[in-house]
């Protein structure tokens, strides 16, 4: 700066969400410093920063915002592929991408008679470096209450886009299933445990 070289350190860096439109001013930062051990500290002063912050649409926003805004994207994945009446299963759900990711604590789902579902854990990876991002793991355990050919609950959350400056709604992919009898996968075990018992008699014979 005007023929000087300076060594520049950054010493905080923080990330603001407001909640409330409107203007409002960044206050000034300060920080003691002490140059070196011949010098006595000073106390040096930031500018302050005045923004407007912009409403969200009202019109268009969905039954199931929550307060997210960024760039996100959904994947869903389910630890078996065999479904057993009234047996539980979890379900892994992630929510990855740039934005406010705390301030997403539960999906939304339609209320379904062949289904029970329970909100189990949620996980975070997120970092801090140029901006916030990573992703939150949600964890629902879904219990079919009936046997038959179903579709799988459809898990959703909704975002406010910056970029296309429209509120976009996410769906986990709508799957087919089979659910199996609880009666007829304990038929099947039963047996299994009768073959075994019987080869253990053919070895003991063997031997």
């Amino acid at each position: 700066i005007q023929n000087k070289n300076y060594y520049v350190q950054e010493i905080s860096r923080k990330a603001l969400f407001f909640y409330e439109e409107g203007n409002t001013v960044i206050p000034e930062a300060t920080s003691e410093i002490q140059i070196s051990f011949f010098y006595g500290s000073q106390i040096i002063k930031s500018n302050s920063l005045n923004i407007d912050i912009l409403a969200l649409p009202e019109e268009t926003k969905p039954k199931n915002f929550s307060g997210l805004v960024g760039d996100f994207k959904i994947d869903s994945k389910v630890n078996t592929n065999v479904l057993i009446q009234n047996k539980p299963i979890s379900i892994r759900i992630t929510i990855s991408g740039n934005g406010n990711l705390k301030q997403l604590s539960e999906l939304s789902f339609k209320e379904n008679p062949n289904f029970k579902i329970y909100q189990s854990s949620i996980n975070d990876q997120i970092t801090y470096t140029n901006s916030i991002s990573g992703s939150r793991q949600f964890e629902y355990i879904v219990v079919p209450k009936i046997s038959g050919e179903l579709m799988f609950p459809e898990f959703n959350f909704s975002y406010f886009s910056p970029k296309t400056n429209s509120y976009i709604n996410l769906n986990t992919n709508s799957t087919k299933i089979n659910v199996l009898k609880s009666e007829l996968v304990n038929t099947t075990a039963m047996g299994s445990k009768q073959e075994i018992q019987q080869l253990q008699q053919d070895l003991r014979y063997i031997k």
